[in-house]
């Protein structure tokens, strides 16, 4: 059986999982198995590779399990009997889409230091299957770690080895740190009869202080700050119904003296910017305003 070093993320994957911060979840797709040796290459030099140059197999990722709330398992399989050249495989590159691009860009590239042979089942009648697991998580820094197995099967230990603090605690996920949350349960209503059939309303938010959407007493034009933030929109009831969801450790850091349980709404005049005004005693308002791109909001009973 290989044994393979922790996976090392492409640049390009890496900028996937920013996309998947902000609402883009990748979709892995295929796995490349090489015979490409890249045993001897920096960390650096692998994440700057774009593609596997010899493709001795490539396979569809067989299956995605949601593991916990912070761990996704990638199963794939390379079946000996597809190989019409036997090969050993020293690398594996993982690619994945992001939904608005068909392309396959690499994601992930892992070295084995001891490679598995692989028989040409094709000619030789060899019915064997090499299964390989990755086990990819969100770390607090907002980075994905991994760790990648060749029976199929991540163990429990392995799986805590991925979530326990590392030496210098900053690698340690936790779920809190990623943690994409309701304001008390906050639902709003959405006026979709401008929409076409096969539309839905999107969405952007902000947070800021002492801005539109409360009375002023200084008269600002326009804010001293605005930060975008990262926001989930959960649609129910064919897009009528909209339950936010934030990234709390994001919002915390933009507005501390926001108060997720205590707050007012008020919707803008022409119904396309909802107000969350934050009621937190002894403090600037903080206010979290939701632009609704293509629809608007109902007004608040």
């Amino acid at each position: 059986m290989a044994n393979w070093k922790s996976l090392v993320f492409t640049t390009a994957g890496q900028k996937m999982i920013a996309d998947a911060i902000a609402e883009k979840q990748p979709k892995f797709t295929i796995a490349v198995a090489s015979t490409d040796d890249h045993s001897e290459d920096s960390a650096a030099t692998l994440a700057n590779l774009t593609d596997i140059s010899t493709k001795s197999q490539t396979v569809n990722v067989s299956r995605v399990i949601k593991s916990t709330d912070v761990l996704d398992q990638v199963f794939v399989t390379f079946p000996t009997s597809d190989v019409s050249t036997a090969y050993r495989m020293k690398t594996v590159g993982l690619y994945a889409r992001l939904p608005d691009d068909m392309t396959d860009t690499l994601y992930a590239v892992g070295i084995s230091t001891e490679p598995d042979y692989v028989a040409a089942g094709a000619l030789d009648g060899t019915n064997a299957n090499i299964n390989l697991s990755f086990l990819i998580g969100v770390s607090a820094d907002a980075h994905f770690e991994a760790s990648i197995t060749s029976d199929g099967m991540v163990t429990e230990q392995e799986a805590d080895v991925l979530l326990e603090p590392k030496a210098n605690d900053k690698e340690v996920t936790h779920p809190a740190d990623i943690a994409m949350e309701t304001l008390n349960g906050l639902s709003l209503e959405i006026d979709t009869s401008g929409l076409g059939i096969n539309d839905y309303p999107r969405f952007v938010a902000h947070v800021y202080y002492n801005g539109a959407g409360i009375a002023q007493t200084v008269s600002y034009a326009g804010v001293p700050l605005m930060s975008e933030l990262l926001m989930f929109a959960d649609l129910k009831v064919n897009g009528q119904t909209m339950i936010p969801k934030f990234w709390m450790m994001q919002l915390k850091a933009a507005a501390p003296d926001f108060d997720t349980k205590n707050f007012t709404t008020n919707r803008s005049s022409d119904g396309t910017w909802m107000y969350i005004i934050s009621k937190k005693p002894d403090t600037d308002q903080a206010t979290i305003g939701i632009h609704c791109l293509n629809a608007k909001f109902k007004e608040v009973a």
